[in-house]
């Protein structure tokens, strides 16, 4: 959690640890509970993203097999 923490700073995102920590506090008004909702789908969207991305181990077999398709 706090290498996501670390990487949701370097990219000015929404923290999971941040939004974790601040879930016990429950909203009192609409406004409070929209922006706690658009906290949630931020954090999605940032745990997608790096979920998409490709290890170094998939990069290289992914190059390696292209490769491979050429010759």
């Amino acid at each position: 959690m706090k290498r996501l923490d670390q990487l949701a700073r370097e990219q000015n995102e929404e923290s999971p640890l941040r939004l974790i920590e601040d879930l016990p506090r429950l909203p009192t008004d609409l406004a409070q509970m929209l922006m706690l909702v658009r906290r949630c789908l931020l954090t999605s969207a940032f745990l997608g993203h790096l979920l998409a991305q490709p290890t170094h181990r998939q990069a290289g077999a992914e190059s390696l097999s292209r490769e491979e398709r050429l010759h």
